[in-house]
C-alpha cells in the first residue's frame, strides 16, 4: 500500500470511527459491528460497516463534514473464502484470485463483477493472533434481505 492510499484509508476508518462515537445528527454513539468491508475495485475503495437491525429504516446520519453515506445494501449471493492473519496489500489479491480460480473449477454461475471483491475482517486491529477474514465476490443466483450500511 503506498503512504497516500494508507493515509486516505487511515481517514476513512477515522470519519466511520468518528460517527460510531456520535459524529452524527442524533449524536448517537452507535456499536461496533463486525465485520468492518473494504469493497476493492479497478479505480477504488470503499470501507463500509453494518448497522444494528435495531436502527433499520432509521439509522442516524452522518454529519456533513464526515462525507460518509447510508445506503441500504441491495439483494446479493456472496461467494466466500475464509482466511486468517491480517488482511495486508501482500495477500488479500491472492486471496480473492484463490476465491476465483475455486469458483471456475467447481460452479457454474457468473461473477457480476471479476475486478471487484470484498474483505471482510471480523477482528480489532489490537487482535493479533487468531485472527479471522474473508474475501467475498458477488455472484448471480440468489437473494438476500438488505439491510443498512455505512459507506464511504
Amino acid at each position: 500500500m503506498t503512504f497516500g492510499v494508507y493515509l486516505s484509508f487511515f481517514m476513512i476508518s477515522y470519519r466511520l470511527y468518528q460517527y460510531i462515537h456520535g459524529a452524527n445528527l442524533n449524536s448517537t454513539r452507535l456499536a461496533m459491528t463486525a465485520p468492518v468491508l473494504t469493497t476493492i475495485t479497478e479505480a477504488s475503495y470503499f470501507v463500509k460497516l453494518s448497522l444494528s437491525a435495531s436502527y433499520e429504516g432509521s439509522p442516524p446520519q452522518p454529519d456533513p463534514e464526515l462525507n460518509l453515506q447510508v445506503e441500504k445494501w441491495r439483494d446479493k449471493c456472496i461467494a466466500v473464502r475464509k482466511f486468517s492473519g491480517f488482511a495486508r496489500d501482500d495477500n488479500i489479491h491472492e486471496e480473492a484470485e484463490a476465491l476465483g480460480t475455486s469458483l471456475n473449477e467447481h460452479w457454474n454461475g457468473t461473477l457480476e463483477n471479476k475486478s471487484s471483491y470484498t474483505i471482510a475482517q471480523y477482528n480489532a486491529s489490537s487482535h493479533l493472533s487468531g485472527r479471522f477474514n474473508e474475501v467475498w465476490m458477488v455472484v448471480s443466483g440468489c437473494s438476500y434481505h438488505g439491510h443498512d450500511q455505512v459507506k464511504y
